[in-house]
């Protein structure tokens, strides 16, 4: 039978051997995902491109908020800035971003198993769900990245008893994505003053000094480098809200009710998804947590606490479309550990408890983590790197009419529609619309005319099929632009459209030309 107590003292540090496989399996999801992050139909037209196209304006001297719209945090347009210097702004550079995110994501874990003082049954649960905690496929974009890692730093200090060192990157958390971040520093600071175990008021308000600090560096070099305003608005960024409205996210009644109630719900989807895992480990840490809550004094169990209430929060107000759950992985997944593995050091836990936590969790994670490696698995045998996509992974097909794009964008002006500038970062031959990722709520007027100027000029106009809910062709405010083009050439991932100087009809399909 396995031994769910934990040995005494500091020996229930983490051996060699766990780190060895927790760093196994870190890079083996990595190398999985390697053609996802070096997808051209991703980095061309999905969040994963948007930071090249914003690291460039930001070089060209262009102000978040101001010059185009953007409401995360700022913070981490700086650090990409940063990354983006030293190593080029490519998507390999932003590919290694992540894996430097994931292992502070994994270093974390280890802190709150440490801190938690986790069984072993609770070590398996959180190994055979690290890929799922680090991004079952990729970060959708740095800001994701860097969101989890710092939390699972700050919830891994604050499992060791350390609130004071861990409000530190809960404060970096709300100047990268200003959301949850902010509760989290919330629940840090009533730890601190309310829970503490120093006798003097001063004392515990003296803890607070070091995120005191950073919070002051932040708004301070922010400040000097992009202004008070775009700081305002993406500290508090009204923008985000009025597009999670308008696009219906939501986890209960929004387009986020997919994930859990699909069209058509089958017991093969809950087991062979993600979605059955997480569904059952919020039920688990919803009822587990709730019963902690009077113990909360400790530590290590307002660790676990902290994890509930940042849990719920994100299910009840920040879930956005089907595909949310993927940002509050890490926070689920130390939770449902942290109360699996204080179950079951219990005298006598129960024998649905063991089932539950060695067998059912476990399981469940296992099997929606099959198809998810399968689906990388997939890309490495559909996409292929080729010198007409920059070394992008991309259909054959694809690149042969990507090659035709490039050379006529060397006569005539040809535009890349799609939501980021990553095209034109990429591809110098042609032109893309100046901004971080078009939403009708949040586009500037000054971005859509910019836009309709771009359109004017063109002579061809590519625009991406991949995912037909994004498409700027379709925008009520490019319409009479749009009128003068008809379809030219269609390619699995893009359509291209040609300016109407010939009868309709002229060329085609499949060519580019004519």
């Amino acid at each position: 039978m396995i031994d769910d107590q934990p040995p005494p003292g500091d020996s229930c540090r983490p051996s060699a051997i766990f780190w060895a496989v927790g760093l196994a399996l870190l890079v083996a999801n990595f190398v999985r995902a390697w053609p996802i992050h070096l997808a051209f139909v991703f980095v061309t037209t999905t969040d994963l491109g948007w930071a090249l196209g914003t690291d460039t304006l930001i070089a060209d001297g262009w102000v978040p908020a101001r010059d185009f719209s953007y409401f995360y945090g700022l913070l981490a347009l700086v650090i990409d800035r940063a990354w983006f210097a030293a190593l080029g702004r490519t998507p390999e550079a932003q590919a290694g971003l992540f894996a430097v995110c994931n292992l502070a994501v994994f270093a974390g874990m280890v802190a709150f198993a440490r801190g938690v003082k986790f069984g072993r049954s609770a070590r398996l649960l959180m190994l055979v769900a690290l890929p799922f905690a680090v991004m079952p496929n990729i970060y959708p974009s740095p800001v994701h990245g860097l969101e989890s890692a710092l939390l699972a730093v700050g919830l891994g200090l604050q499992a060791l008893g350390r609130p004071g060192a861990a409000l530190v990157p809960a404060v970096l958390v709300v100047f990268v994505k200003p959301s949850i971040g902010y509760l989290f520093c919330g629940l840090l600071t009533t730890q601190i003053l309310f829970l503490g175990t120093e006798p003097c008021l001063l004392l515990r308000v003296r803890r607070l000094a070091p995120a005191g600090l950073t919070a002051a560096v932040c708004v301070s070099g922010l400040v000097a480098w992009f202004g008070v305003e775009p700081l305002m608005k993406t500290l508090f960024p009204v923008a985000a809200i009025t597009t999670y409205a308008a696009e219906n996210y939501g986890f209960f009644f929004g387009v986020g009710r997919r994930f859990w109630l699909p069209d058509r719900p089958t017991p093969a989807y809950y087991f062979f998804t993600y979605a059955g895992f997480w569904v059952v480990s919020t039920l688990v840490l919803l009822v587990g947590g709730v019963r902690l809550i009077r113990a909360a004094r400790d530590p290590r169990v307002f660790s676990v606490v902290t994890c509930l209430v940042l849990h719920l929060t994100f299910v009840v107000f920040l879930f956005g479309n089907d595909g949310s759950w993927i940002y509050d992985s890490v926070v689920l997944l130390l939770g449902v550990c942290g109360v699996a593995a204080m179950r079951l050091r219990g005298p006598t836990p129960t024998w649905a408890a063991r089932i539950l936590y060695r067998f059912v969790l476990p399981g469940l994670v296992l099997a929606g983590s099959a198809s998810t490696w399968m689906e990388g698995l997939r890309f490495w045998n559909g996409l292929v790197p080729s010198p007409d996509t920059g070394g992008l992974f991309a259909l054959p097909e694809d690149a042969a009419g990507w090659r035709a794009i490039r050379n006529a964008g060397r006569e005539k002006p040809v535009l890349f529609l799609g939501r980021t500038y990553a095209p034109a970062v990429l591809f110098p031959e042609l032109t893309a619309p100046r901004g971080w990722y078009l939403l009708p709520p949040s586009a500037l007027p000054v971005e859509v005319e910019q836009i309709r100027s771009q359109i004017r000029m063109a002579d061809r106009i590519v625009v991406p099929s991949y995912v037909s809910d994004v498409r700027l062709d379709v925008w009520p405010a490019f319409r009479e632009e749009m009128a003068a083009f008809a379809l030219e050439a269609q390619y699995p991932s893009f359509e291209v459209y040609r300016r109407r100087l010939a009868p309709a009809g002229r060329g085609k399909p499949g060519t580019v030309g004519g």
